[in-house]
Formats: C-alpha cells, structure tokens, sequence
C-alpha cells in the first residue's frame, strides 16, 4: 500500500507511516453448539485441518482452492480437512461455490459451515492445523491476523501484502496455480519441522497487531 501511494501520488516516503491494524479481540467464552457438533461430526479424528473464514467473493480464490483439494484427493496425496465458512444463499456465485464441492464429490474433503459470528471463529480456528488465505486482493487481510492469534501456521498468496503481514508465519504459492497450492498443503502438512518454526513466527507476530500497541503509535504520531 505504501509503495502504491508513493508510485501513484509521487508522495515523499518519508511523510508516510505504517501502523498496523488491530483486529477485534477474539475471545473463546461463546459456544455455537451446532457449529461444534457440526464440526465434531466432520472432522472425526482427522488431524490434518484446513481452514478459511471469510464470506464469498471472486477475490478471495476459494474457487482454486476447490480445485486444489480436488488434484489432492485425485492424486491421494494425503488425508486432509477442509472448513470454510461461504453461505451458499449470499449471492450466486457462493451457491456455484458450493456446488462444486459437491460436483467434485468433496464432501468428505471439505465443509462448508455457512456464515458464523466472530464470537465462534474460535471453534474453528481451534481445531486447525494450517489456515489458508489464497485470496489474490486485500489491503490488509484481517483473517491473517486472526489465524497468528491461534499460533496458527499460514499458506497465502505469493503477493505483497501476503509477505507484509505474514513474514515467515506462511508458506506462500503463486496466487493463479491450484497445483501449486495443492503440493503446498501437501508439504506444510507432512513437514512437522517447519510447522513448528512457522507456528512460533505466527505467535511472535501476532504482537505487531496487540490493540494497545497499535493505539500507542497512533498516539505518538500525533505527538
């Protein structure tokens, strides 16, 4: 964004500061039941879970992510979960979403638990392993932000803002290839050493967006 305003309005970098945004706090006390039993009832023993939260848009690459849970469960590559959370009556091209899941006969691939209150994204970014954020256009991406919360390792797209936030928290692919997001999951799944790195990056970046420290630079900017 920086860099876009520079090269756009000619704007001195120096007259520019970057505050990172805080997202709001998650807490864990509220229990969707149903959300639970849904996720229970899915999930099984499954170890190897994927998630992504968001609602529908082209933007957000959900599309190549079906396509890539398809070349994985085509190939037998690994066992794996998906959880996301499009509700198929936003608009219709969520419902084409949805559609294709059952098209490509994933549904014991990937669960779709429809739009669910930030109160309950705890349930599902708890029972994660990996969250995966393949959108190709964000200015921030306030999911990333969420996941590290979790100490959650990330696979994003590989563009700028991806990197700006996510560092080495992530492993990144190119943002138009379902196959290399497929070998991505593979790999990030079965490397339990760089699961490990990347879910201590996860945590320790996860203090750049503390609220007090964000409203503390405001603070300081104005001074």
């Amino acid at each position: 964004m920086k860099q876009g305003v520079i090269r756009k309005f000619k704007f001195p970098e120096n007259k520019i500061t970057i505050i990172p945004n805080a997202p709001s706090e998650i807490k864990t006390d509220k229990l969707n039941k149903e959300l639970d039993n849904m996720l229970l009832k899915f999930l099984g023993n499954e170890k190897n879970v994927l998630s992504n939260i968001t609602l529908y848009a082209k933007h957000k690459n959900l599309e190549l992510l079906i396509e890539a849970i398809k070349y994985i469960k085509e190939n037998n590559l690994c066992k794996l979960k998906l959880i996301i959370t499009v509700d198929k009556s936003e608009n219709k091209e969520a419902q084409e979403l949805i559609s294709l899941i059952e098209k490509y006969n994933l549904q014991e691939y990937v669960l779709s638990v429809g739009n669910i209150k930030h109160e309950n994204i705890h349930q599902v970014l708890g029972k994660s392993k990996v969250f995966i954020f393949p959108s190709y256009a964000e200015t921030l991406g306030i999911p990333f932000i969420e996941a590290m919360k979790f100490k959650l390792p990330i696979i994003a797209a590989d563009l700028g803002f991806s990197h700006d936030v996510c560092g080495e928290a992530a492993v990144y692919f190119k943002y138009n290839d379902s196959i290399e997001l497929a070998k991505c999951i593979v790999d990030t799944l079965n490397n339990t050493e760089k699961i490990a790195k990347m879910k201590e990056e996860s945590r320790m970046r996860s203090y750049m967006y503390d609220e007090k420290l964000v409203v503390r630079e405001y603070l300081n900017l104005l001074k």
